[in-house]
């Protein structure tokens, strides 16, 4: 990384490892990098992806020596030294269970009483939190251990994101051992932080047009779809 810290000629992009964005040795794949190029491109603007640990691309980005995190909610902390684009993609969080085994599920109070599953660290919204005191859940490492789990009958319920549920569900061959509730726990957009000491800045109305035209056309999608299992539908 030092030999990019500082350098103002490219603009430098990291991205939380994940379905939407994958390690490739030093470097980053994977349709967020997809759609991160397209839409800088067409800004005329020369970009570098690389791989960095979360903590250290959050303080990187407070010191502006990057100038993108292509995966991102906006949280008032991070609101103190990021600005942020709108939504590119619109990620669900969704009730998964076991095959056959469902339950009626409208709002949060109708999962207490039940034995939950989630991420470690996985961040959920602002309501969840403010519920999951209410709730018997249990942390466990990610998503492919709460669909393992599940499958085994360990637990009535897991919750996430419904693309890397079915991204690894189908990885795993296990696709058709779970099913999704169909009311969604709450819906968010993930975008582009943009460090407010990044010269690149004054790009963000310009890209935000950019999006907007992305997901209008269909292009944004296009890129999603054909990565398996991550539809937007």
């Amino acid at each position: 990384m030092a030999n990019y810290a500082y350098s103002r000629d490219e603009l430098l992009v990291t991205a939380a490892p994940s379905i939407w964005a994958s390690k490739a040795g030093e470097k980053l794949e994977g349709p967020v990098i997809e759609i991160t190029t397209q839409v800088f491109s067409e800004l005329n603007v020369p970009i570098k992806c690389l791989y960095l640990p979360w903590n250290r691309a959050l303080e990187y980005m407070k010191e502006g020596k990057i100038d993108v995190i292509a995966t991102i909610f906006p949280t008032d902390d991070r609101a103190q030294y990021m600005n942020f684009s709108t939504p590119y993609v619109e990620i669900p969080v969704v009730v998964i269970v076991p095959k056959g085994k469902t339950f009626p599920f409208k709002k949060l109070d109708d999962l207490v009483g039940l034995k939950g599953l989630k991420s470690l660290g996985s961040s959920l919204g602002k309501a969840f939190n403010s519920f999951a005191p209410n709730l018997n859940i249990l942390q466990v490492s990610d998503e492919q251990q709460i669909i393992g789990m599940l499958t085994l009958g360990r637990a009535d319920y897991g919750i996430g994101s419904r693309y890397t549920f079915l991204n690894h569900a189908k990885k795993m061959g296990n696709e058709n051992d779970i099913e999704v509730l169909p009311t969604f726990v709450n819906s968010r957009g993930l975008r582009f932080g943009l460090s407010k000491k990044s010269p690149f800045i004054s790009y963000l109305a310009t890209l935000n047009k950019k999006i907007k035209q992305g997901r209008e056309n269909g292009s944004i999608k296009k890129i999603v779809d054909k990565f398996r299992g991550l539809s937007t539908k």
